[in-house]
């Protein structure tokens, strides 16, 4: 479901994944046709993707889902972003005693957060 639209991207709200996926996406806008494949490559959070579009499902820190269904992480506890995972920072987070990056951790350049 398309969330929002601006010249330079468009948000869309997907159903559950399990893994981080990186893939390349074809756009179609009524009355202009099908977005143009150019000779791109991009890495992705160590994926490799050629196209002129990537679409990448990531886990949200503020979701529940990325902790198991459970409580976000609390003070005082340990963090691991597994191989694999790309995790987005979007809330501030109470003080961990200690943050593992195996896989991507990106910081929502909209929201002031700190880790």
């Amino acid at each position: 479901v398309v969330t929002s639209v601006s010249p330079t991207s468009i948000q869309c709200r997907t159903s559950e994944h399990r893994t981080t996926l990186v893939t390349t996406i074809k756009l179609s806008t009524p009355g202009l046709g099908l977005s143009v494949e150019q000779e791109l490559t991009q890495q992705i959070s160590s994926t490799s993707v050629r196209g002129s579009a990537y679409f990448q499902y990531i886990d949200r820190w503020s979701s529940r889902f990325t902790w198991g269904g459970g409580e976000l992480p609390n003070a005082g506890e340990s963090v691991s972003v597994r191989r694999g995972q790309t995790l987005l920072l979007d809330v501030q987070t109470p003080e961990l005693v200690l943050v593992t990056v195996l896989g991507t951790l990106l910081f929502d350049d909209s929201q002031n957060v700190l880790l």
